[in-house]
């Protein structure tokens, strides 16, 4: 646990470092166990909404107060509708996963959530792991996914191509 701690916070300065000049909503994460634990980043000019999952479906709301969701994942609790926003209404995403291939594409849990939240996103998809989550190209990839426009660990940031998540 302190190792993660600390590589999360190497991950979270670069993160907070490429997004400094960014505004508006953004699609964050609550971390899983395996995952970078990066929020709140101070000083942000970013209002961060966070995935909610309800009835099967996956929607993203603004919320600094949080509950525990399907399967124990904690997420926002939402006590006004206001506080969910659109796809249209978020510039970019903020993405975990349990790894990346080098060329960005995403191994989630297999549940699909973010393939079908995010077909059709044409904004800003960032992908957070530790380095050791990144993988060669991806044999396992299929029609419906698609790659993140770029992924940062605590040791190195790198483009991938165009992601349409058409």
């Amino acid at each position: 646990k302190a190792e993660r701690d600390i590589l999360s916070r190497e991950l979270s300065a670069k993160l907070q470092n490429l997004l400094s000049t960014e505004d508006g909503v953004w699609g964050g994460f609550i971390p899983l166990e395996s995952e970078p634990s990066i929020f709140p980043m101070p000083a942000s000019k970013i209002t961060w909404a966070f995935p909610k999952i309800e009835n099967q479906t996956m929607k993203f709301a603004v919320s600094d107060e949080f509950e525990k969701g399907p399967h124990g994942i904690t997420q926002p609790l939402v006590r006004d509708e206001s506080a969910y926003k659109t796809r249209d209404q978020i510039k970019g995403f903020v993405i975990p996963a349990l790894g990346f291939s080098d060329d960005g594409y995403r191994i989630g849990w297999g549940a699909g959530y973010y393939d079908r939240y995010l077909k059709g996103f044409k904004g800003s998809t960032i992908g957070v792991c530790f380095d050791f989550q990144i993988l060669p190209t991806a044999a396992w990839v299929e029609e419906f996914d698609f790659p993140v426009n770029q992924v940062v660990t605590p040791n190195a940031m790198f483009k991938c191509k165009e992601s349409s998540w058409k």
